[in-house]
Formats: C-alpha cells, structure tokens, sequence
C-alpha cells in the first residue's frame, strides 16, 4: 500500500523540526539530524531489514549498515507494468505476479515521497545561506537527497573538537550502571556517533569489544559474557552484541526483582530515596532554626540525627541486597541446565541467604531477613520497639535466638 504524502506527514513524530537560526554548529546540526531520523524511522518499509523504517533514505548506507546489520537498496523502479510475464500465464500466477509487481512499486514510490518530504523540512529551517552551494539556479535541489544536504551541512559547520573526542572515547569506555533502567547500549551508541561524525570510527569488531569491556566491568554479566564468548567470531558483531547484553540485562533486571521480594527488601530498598530528600529537607530546617529559636534547633538536631540513621541503615541493606542479587544472578544462570535435579538444595540455600546473621526485630526474635529489623519491621505487635538490636534486645522476642547468644 502506497501512503500519500499527507498520510506520511501525519506519521512524523516532528512536523515541524527544529529550526537552525545563524550558522549551524555540531549540537544544533545533530538535533535536526536525530529529527529527520526521526520521522524516516517512523514509516514503515520492508526495505532495509524491515525494522528501521525508511532510515535508509536519510543515513549514509555505511552507517545504515553499521546501526541495523542492513543496506537499504531502492530497487530500480520495474516500469507500470511487469512485460516479463508470457501471454499463455495462467491467470492465478499472472494476478499473484502483477501483485507482486505493483508492491514493489509502491515500496519504491513510498520510499522517494519520503526522502522528498524530509528533504524539503530540511531546506525549511536552514537559512539559505548554508546550503544556497547545493540550490541550482535551474533545478533548485532537485537532484540533492536529504543525505546530500546533512553532509553539506556538517563537513564545515559540525566541528567537533579534540576534547569533545577525548571526553567521548571515556564515556564509552566507562562501566555500565546496571541500576540505570535504559538499555545498557543506549550510551555506546550515542558515542558511536559522535565517533562517526569525527571520522574516528570503530569497526563492528571493536564496538563489541568495547561493549563487553564496559559490560564486565559491572561485575555482574559474566555468565552473559561466557556466553558471548563461546559464539563464532563472525558473529561478534555490534548487532548481535546489542540484542544479546540487552537480553542479558532484563534477565538481571528481572531477577533483582523477584529476590528483592523474596529477602523483604520491597519496601526498605524504596525508602532510601525518601530519606535522603528527608534529610536534605532536615538541614535546611536545621539552618533555618539555628537563626530563630533554641528549641526548634534541638527539636531538628534529633530529627536529623535519627534520619541520618535510618538513612546508613536503608543504604547498607542495600549494599547487601546488591550483593546477594549478583551471587544469585550468576547461580542462576550456572544452575538452568540442572535446575530440576537440585531444586531442593537451591531452595534450602536460597532461604539461608535470606537471612541477616545479625539482625534482630523487638517482634519477630532474631531469625529474620536481611532488611527486616526494628525500623523497617511491617507487622510490629503491641509495645513494639523499634531500637531493639541485638546486644540490646529490650525485653523482644527470643524466637530463633543462638545458643552462645548474650546480651
């Protein structure tokens, strides 16, 4: 089905883009091209790998390459009508032919409405003077693609200077934060192209180097590393590498959930944040109340000292939880091929993990998770006391208590 130029500019996600006012430079020149890009993306095309739109038409074919694991190939248009067909064709295959045909027409059609649109909001919000080189007294920019003019645009006007590219190649060089919820290539790929832009790129082979590099660092994808390295050579490519870490790192994410539920940490692990937005809110109190009144600032010392409190122990359990979510990430992944065989000695080691050797809750004796203690404690009964510890019990509960235990 062929879209009219109205239906595809419809599907743009920017209408209108950005528009460049005086001389272009590296950061306006690239949010103008991440907008066409943008809007190519957003029609569809069987051509170019199928998933990435009309990308193609707008991003030099290397980079396209680089970016999908595709080239997007315009075929030659076929001419209205298919005259490779015999006249003694039966009619079925002749109306599955002329199907065909006319798709093809369509794909190719589509894929030039789309170039054009996109080459004419380029012309639009770039002062003449820019890319008056590339406008034919004659022709005008009819034989200019959109990939012409963003070239045209970038050669003298995207400089991107020594230190841009120094700060980039350390930016792609740094651990991934696994607790950061975007995809863990998502930076990488904004390094390629700053990389790209500079003429510095890094072939397929690299990137995936650099992606592992960045990946194991985070201490918690060695078993996805394993993995990764057991493929072909061939294989390891920045493609494959993106679908295979990304993967990896919803399983973790995935994991980090259902162990955090299990150990109690569901709602300890969410009040760290509250405590430290309490506890800058405390200090300015704090601040406030030492200029004005006595009692106030006693009253808000106490405060601040007990939220400081709660705000080491929150942060410690969670120090913890990280580090019982990366063993249990790497025992998982070691123990899928035999699961079944030690269900029961995982499940016995599983709760043994769960428990917090020091911990102790006024209500619930001293067998208790990690996370769980007097502060954090979801069903205190009646006197309950929320200071009670171990060395220091306050007349609590005795349930699960050590032998050798004293006070």
């Amino acid at each position: 089905m062929k879209f009219s130029d109205d239906a595809i500019q419809a599907k743009f996600p920017w209408k209108t883009l950005t528009p460049i006012i005086g001389e272009p430079n590296y950061l306006t020149f690239r949010k103008l091209q991440a907008q066409v890009y943008s809007n190519a993306s957003s029609i569809p095309s069987q051509l170019g790998g199928g998933n990435n739109g009309h990308l193609g038409v707008v991003m030099p074919d290397a980079q396209h390459h680089q970016k999908t694991g595709h080239n997007f190939i315009i075929p030659n248009h076929p001419g209205t009508y298919d005259a490779t067909i015999p006249n003694n064709t039966p009619n079925a295959v002749r109306a599955r032919v002329e199907v065909n045909h006319k798709a093809l027409i369509n794909d190719i059609e589509t894929a030039e409405t789309v170039a054009l649109l996109c080459k004419n909001q380029i012309i639009a919000v770039v002062e003449e003077t820019y890319i008056d080189e590339l406008n034919d007294p004659d022709k005008g920019f009819l034989h200019s693609t959109p990939i012409d003019i963003l070239d045209h645009l970038f050669n003298p006007y995207g400089i991107i200077t020594k230190a841009m590219i120094t700060e980039n190649n350390a930016t792609m060089d740094e651990p991934f934060d696994p607790n950061n919820p975007l995809p863990p290539t998502q930076k990488i790929e904004c390094c390629i192209e700053l990389a790209n832009d500079a003429n510095t790129p890094n072939s397929n082979a690299q990137l995936a180097q650099t992606g592992v590099e960045t990946m194991t660092k985070s201490g918690i994808f060695t078993e996805g590393y394993l993995c990764w390295a057991c493929c072909p050579t061939v294989e390891k490519i920045w493609v494959n590498f993106k679908t295979h870490f990304n993967k990896e790192h919803t399983n973790w994410k995935n994991l980090s959930k259902m162990m955090a539920k299990e150990a109690g940490f569901g709602a300890n692990s969410a009040t760290a944040g509250d405590l430290s937005q309490g506890l800058a809110e405390a200090f300015d109190n704090l601040a406030m109340a030492a200029a004005t009144n006595k009692t106030a600032f006693e009253s808000l010392t106490t405060t601040t000292k007990t939220l400081q409190e709660e705000l080491s122990r929150a942060l410690e359990d969670n120090r913890r939880l990280l580090k019982i979510i990366k063993q249990g990430y790497s025992k998982s992944n070691r123990n899928n091929t035999n699961a079944s065989n030690n269900s029961s000695s995982n499940e016995t080691k599983g709760r043994r993990l769960t428990l917090d050797p020091n911990g102790n809750c006024w209500t619930h004796g001293f067998r208790v998770a990690i996370g769980h203690n007097g502060h954090t404690c979801t069903s205190p009964t009646d006197g309950h006391k929320k200071e009670a510890k171990r060395g220091s019990i306050m007349g609590g509960s005795k349930k699960g208590i050590p032998k050798d235990y004293k006070e």
